[in-house]
């Protein structure tokens, strides 16, 4: 896969059926809606687009000490290292 195929299935936009609306804050009976892509929908791009064996999540605790930072890496054959 070229730089150029693999940027455009990586960057193409997801199905909405992948979607998923959570409520940030409600306030006076109102809520703010925010749209997020499912964890599995970016496992499943990732898998068609470089290979299950080709990627891997990484979790360190976030710099303010206060929850968990999940990052996304990219195995690159001409660098032989992982991308973040």
């Amino acid at each position: 896969m070229t730089h150029q195929e693999l940027h455009a299935a990586l960057s193409a936009p997801f199905p909405l059926d992948a979607l998923e609306w959570r409520p940030q804050t409600v306030t006076s009976g109102r809520a703010l809606m925010l749209c997020y892509v499912t964890n599995r929908a970016i496992m499943d791009r990732l898998d068609a687009a470089v290979g299950c064996m080709y990627w891997r999540n990484e979790y360190r605790p976030s710099p303010d000490g206060g929850g968990i930072l999940c990052g996304i890496s990219v195995w690159d054959d001409n660098r032989s290292e992982w991308v973040p």
